[in-house]
């Protein structure tokens, strides 16, 4: 009698730690991974509307070049690339980012077309490349002649704080434009929610589960 009981909290145990490392799995992804959702044309197209996304709120790592980060502004929160940081001269001239004096890389690679609340648009796609950034990404660039954020004079990037902007350069409230404009300003380092870790839902099947770049 005893082995049977013994052999019956065996199984019983052997069953329930699956169970337990899958709550506790749940329990610690829904601690430091947060559910975004993409309402807007901003950052594609990186992101498209309608996406789902996860940030990583661990802060694992300083701001670094690159990086795609949710930030607060007010009420609100903004989806962008983290261009400069705290200390250095960012500017843009005719569209290129410029920082501490070196220009990105933008490389043409293409057309795409998308149907923004206005109708089908058509943009030019651009493979980008930040000074300091480790990889590329790729933005869009829909005003083939000049837009209000094709320049912005070099202003130093205040300690502690980010300058970012969106990848549809010229669909974007980012760190061009003040607070004051619906924009994002300088944002504080404190204001960053996470980093964007993953899409897991989107219109385009293709893309749930990939890192965006």
């Amino acid at each position: 009698m005893e082995k049977a009981r013994g052999r019956i909290n065996g199984w019983v145990i052997a069953l329930a730690l699956p169970v337990v490392a899958i709550f506790l799995a749940f329990c610690v992804g829904r601690y430091f991974y947060h559910p975004y959702y993409i309402p807007s044309e901003s950052m594609m197209p990186t992101f498209k509307v309608d996406d789902l996304i996860l940030v990583d709120t661990r802060a694992g790592h300083p701001p670094r070049i690159g990086d795609i980060v949710v930030a607060r502004l007010g009420k609100s929160v903004r989806i962008v690339r983290i261009v400069a940081r705290g200390g250095d001269r960012v500017e843009v001239r005719l569209g290129v980012p410029f920082i501490n004096g070196v220009a990105a890389r933008q490389q043409a690679a293409g057309s795409v077309t998308y149907t923004a609340t206005e109708g089908p648009v058509t943009a030019q796609r651009l493979i980008e490349q930040l000074p300091g950034e480790q990889g590329t990404h790729h933005i869009l660039d829909i005003e083939q002649g000049y837009s209000d954020g094709d320049t912005f004079a070099e202003t130093r990037v205040p300690a502690g704080h980010i300058f970012a902007l969106g990848d549809n350069r010229d669909r974007a409230a980012d760190s061009r434009f003040g607070p004051e404009t619906f924009g994002l300003g300088m944002a504080p380092e404190s204001d960053i929610i996470g980093t964007v870790a993953v899409i897991y839902g989107s219109p385009d099947r293709s893309r749930v589960w990939t890192k965006p770049q």
